[in-house]
């Protein structure tokens, strides 16, 4: 088995979110980490110019977007609503765009 689908096992298996990240509360966390677990979202990309969309968002993770993707300061990978169930990661630079990819194609909900 390799690296990749080790770490996906792992979080398939795992009990529970990870620590919240700063500033957001903890049951906020569990309950998006939990309500994303239970459905069918949608990973799309690149969208447009090195964008990320994801659709199929519970509506208790759509306010916690924006630690969801651990962007540098500035604009890049800033998260942008692109519908009630959708946000798009935009202003991406080609690597962030490919580091970030992978990462969620590993990983749910993990603060990155």
């Amino acid at each position: 088995m390799g690296k990749r689908e080790e770490a996906i096992g792992k979080r398939q298996e795992d009990a529970g979110p990870d620590p919240a990240p700063a500033g957001v509360p903890q049951y906020n966390w569990d309950e998006c980490y939990h309500a994303a677990r239970s459905s069918q979202i949608t990973v799309t990309g690149p969208v447009g110019d090195n964008h990320i969309r994801v659709e199929g968002v519970p509506a208790v993770c759509m306010n916690l977007a924006t630690v969801m993707t651990g962007a540098p300061q500035g604009d890049v990978g800033r998260a942008q609503p692109c519908g009630s169930d959708c946000i798009e990661y935009v202003n991406m630079t080609p690597e962030y765009h490919e580091n970030m990819r992978a990462l969620i194609n590993t990983q749910v909900l993990h603060v990155w």
